[in-house]
C-alpha cells in the first residue's frame, strides 16, 4: 500500500494512476458542466509525492482563520504594490495578439533595479521580433509583489481572492448532481492511499473558484482582442480555468514549459482516458523544450491530436543567455565576475533547492567536509519566500561553511550562474536540464528522483551520490575531467527560428474570438 507522504518512484504513481483511469470512468465524471479529472489526477499524484508542498483543505476554522488573514494580509500588500508601481500597471483596454497569465515569483531576477519575468520575458522577445504584443496578467499567491516591475502588466490577485472567498461560500449549496462511480472511486484511494481521496464539496469549491476566473479571463481575453493565450504553468487551478476561458472563445490556449515535464509528470505523460472531445483544461497547445517533452504528450495525444498537441520551440530564456552578444547577458556576467566569490581560483558549486525541503544530511555533510577550494552557490527555489530564506541562512550558519553565497546565488539570473559553474548539486531541481545545455554536470543527492533523469544518468551528464563523501568524490572527478574555474559557458540551445515557427504555427491555426 502506498502511505501518504512516502517517498514513491515515479512509475508507481502512474501505475495508480493508470489504475485508476482503467477501473472508473474518469472521462464522464462532470460537475457544473466541466469535466474535471484533470485536478483529480495533478492532486492525486502531487499528495503521493514528498517534494509537493500540499496545501491542507479549507475545512477547520483554524485553516479558514489563516485563509482570511492571509488573503487581507495580501490586499495591503496589493494597495501598495498598485500605488507605489502605478506606471508599470498596464491598462486592462490595452490591445494585444496575445494575453501572457503569469505569476509574480516568475520575476527572478531583477535588471537595473526592476524585476524580471524570466518567462513571459522572453516570450514577449520573440513575440516582438514577429510582429506582435502581449497582455501580461500577473497573480501573487502570496502576496510577494517584487517591484518595481521590468514590464507592463495588470495585477489581479484581489480578483481572484475575491473569486476564492465566493466559492467557498458556494460550496455549502446541497449538489443533488450524481458523477457516476464517484462512491466507488473514493473507497478504492482511501483504502489504497488513506487520507487522499477528495470531497465532492472540495471539488465543487475548486470548479466554482475556476469558473469564475475563466469568466474574468474571457472578459479579459475578448477585450484584448488577443488570438491566442499563453500560460506558465497550466495544471494549477489558475491555469486550467485560463485554458477553459480560450476554449470558450475560441482560440488556442499554450502551456509554456518551465520545469520538469515528460513521461514522468502527472500533468504531462501517460493519460490514458481522454474524452472524444478532449478536457476543456488542458491545453491546445503543449510549448516544449525538446523533442523528449514532446514524444511524452504523442504518447497519448493520437485521439485527440488536434485538440492538445506539442510543439517543439525550445527554452527561450535559454536561448538569450547562451548569446554572448546580449545585452543583457553582459549585463549579468560583469555583476557575477565583480562577485567576491567568484575568483577564478575556486570551484564553483552551484545548488538548487527544493520548496519546504531545507537542507538535506547529506549536503549538510558534504558542507561540514568541504575543502577551501570548493566554493558553493546555494540557490533558494524561486517559490520560497523570505522566511525560508533566514531559516536556510541559519542552517548554512550551524553546519560553519565559509565558502558559500546565498543571496546572490538566490537572486542573480539562473542561466547567468550557469554560465560561470563547474558542477550542480540537487535533489531533483529542473536546473538539472539547464545545466546540461550549458555543459554543466549535475550530481543528484536522492536516489527516489532517478526517473526523471534517466536519459541524463546514460548520457554521463547526471550522477549520484549517496553519501557525504560520494558527493565531493563525484564533485571531484567532474572538475578534473571538465577543468575548474570554467567561464562564460555556452552549450547548445534549439535555434530562435525553431520558436517562431512555433509561433507561427500557433497564431497560424488561430481564429478570431468569439464573442
Amino acid at each position: 500500500m502506498i502511505q501518504k507522504g512516502e517517498l514513491v518512484n515515479p512509475t508507481e504513481v502512474f501505475d495508480f494512476l493508470a489504475e485508476i483511469e482503467g477501473r472508473f470512468p474518469v472521462d464522464q465524471w462532470v460537475v457544473g458542466g466541466i469535466r474535471f479529472w484533470p485536478i483529480l489526477r495533478v492532486h492525486l499524484a502531487f499528495q503521493l509525492d514528498d517534494f509537493a508542498v500540499r496545501q491542507p483543505p479549507i475545512t477547520s476554522v483554524k485553516t479558514i482563520t489563516k485563509q482570511v488573514a492571509s488573503i487581507a494580509n495580501g490586499l495591503v500588500q496589493y494597495v501598495q504594490a498598485r500605488i507605489s508601481d502605478a506606471s508599470h500597471e498596464a491598462s486592462p483596454n490595452r490591445r494585444a495578439d496575445a494575453v501572457i497569465l503569469t505569476q509574480t515569483a516568475c520575476r527572478f531576477f531583477s535588471v537595473e533595479g526592476r524585476s524580471y519575468d524570466i518567462f513571459s520575458g522572453s516570450f514577449n522577445n520573440i513575440l516582438g521580433k514577429t510582429g506582435r504584443t502581449a497582455l501580461l496578467l500577473e497573480y501573487a499567491p502570496k502576496g510577494e509583489y517584487r517591484i518595481p516591475r521590468y514590464q507592463d502588466s495588470i495585477f489581479i490577485q484581489p480578483r481572484l481572492d475575491y473569486y476564492k472567498i465566493r466559492a467557498f461560500f458556494k460550496s455549502f449549496l446541497r449538489c443533488t448532481q450524481e458523477i457516476p462511480g464517484f462512491d466507488d472511486f473514493i473507497r478504492f484511494v482511501n483504502e489504497r492511499v488513506p487520507g487522499n481521496a477528495p470531497t465532492v464539496r472540495q471539488i465543487r469549491l475548486q470548479i466554482s473558484f475556476m469558473k469564475n476566473c475563466a469568466e474574468y479571463f474571457k472578459r479579459q481575453l475578448l477585450q484584448s482582442k488577443a488570438t491566442a493565450g499563453f500560460v506558465i504553468n497550466y495544471y494549477c487551478l489558475l491555469g486550467m480555468a485560463f485554458n477553459m476561458a480560450c476554449r470558450e472563445i475560441g482560440i488556442p490556449s499554450v502551456d509554456i514549459q518551465h520545469g520538469i515535464a515528460g513521461h514522468h509528470h502527472p500533468a504531462y505523460g501517460r493519460w490514458n482516458r481522454i474524452p472524444a472531445q478532449g478536457f476543456e483544461m488542458l491545453p491546445t497547445y503543449f510549448w516544449c523544450w525538446s523533442e523528449a517533452e514532446a514524444e511524452a504528450i504523442r504518447a497519448w495525444n493520437k485521439s485527440c491530436f488536434q485538440l492538445h498537441q506539442p510543439l517543439v520551440g525550445g527554452n527561450l530564456a535559454i536561448h538569450m543567455f547562451q548569446q554572448a552578444d546580449n545585452d543583457l547577458v553582459r549585463y549579468f556576467d560583469q555583476l557575477m565576475l565583480s562577485s567576491k566569490m567568484l575568483t577564478g581560483k575556486a570551484t564553483n558549486i552551484l545548488v538548487t533547492l527544493q520548496t519546504g525541503r531545507g537542507i538535506q544530511q547529506i549536503l549538510k555533510e558534504a558542507l561540514l567536509r568541504s575543502p577551501e577550494s570548493l566554493t558553493w552557490w546555494i540557490r533558494l527555489h524561486p517559490s520560497m519566500d523570505n522566511a525560508e530564506r533566514e531559516t536556510i541562512r541559519d542552517i548554512l550558519k550551524q553546519v560553519n561553511v565559509r565558502n558559500y553565497n546565498l543571496d546572490e546565488a538566490s537572486e542573480l539570473p539562473l542561466y547567468s550562474i550557469l554560465r560561470h559553474t563547474d558542477v550542480h548539486v540537487t535533489e531533483s531541481s529542473a536546473v538539472t536540464m539547464d545545466a546540461a545545455n550549458f555543459g554543466v554536470r549535475t550530481v543528484l543527492i536522492n536516489t527516489t528522483r532517478t526517473q526523471y533523469f534517466s536519459d541524463y544518468i546514460s548520457s554521463g551528464l547526471v550522477v549520484i551520490a549517496k553519501s557525504a563523501g560520494d558527493l565531493l568524490n563525484e564533485v571531484e572527478g567532474i572538475v578534473k575531467r571538465n577543468g575548474a574555474a570554467t567561464v562564460f559557458r555556452v552549450g547548445d540551445y534549439t535555434e530562435l527560428r525553431d520558436g517562431e515557427r512555433a509561433l507561427e504555427n500557433i497564431f497560424g491555426n488561430a481564429g478570431s474570438p468569439r464573442r
